[in-house]
């Protein structure tokens, strides 16, 4: 079977909503609302370098799967209000 890749695309960050981490080079792992090749913009949780130019991998979710996984984190007891996590720093908005 010969299968051929669509290696192009294209992609807008529509929004930043914020930053979760920072690593040692640099590169920051962020949630944005992102269009990709032209479709409706869609949550995206992936690392960026410092010019968003060169990005890894990464977990795109629609806004009903967005609301699922907050609402498991926060039926699990993850949340800003959750000990450590707001004194830590391990969730910036920006």
């Amino acid at each position: 079977m010969d299968r051929e890749r669509k290696s192009e695309f294209s992609f807008k960050i529509c929004e930043h909503i914020g930053t979760i981490a920072t690593n040692g080079s640099g590169w920051t792992k962020e949630l944005n609302l992102v269009s990709w090749n032209g479709a409706d913009p869609k949550y995206d949780i992936r690392d960026w370098d410092r010019d968003h130019t060169h990005m890894g991998r990464g977990l795109t979710f629609k806004k009903e799967e967005m609301k699922a996984l907050v609402g498991l984190a926060l039926d699990h007891g993850i949340g800003p209000e959750s000990e450590g996590i707001a004194d830590e720093g391990m969730l910036t908005a920006e």
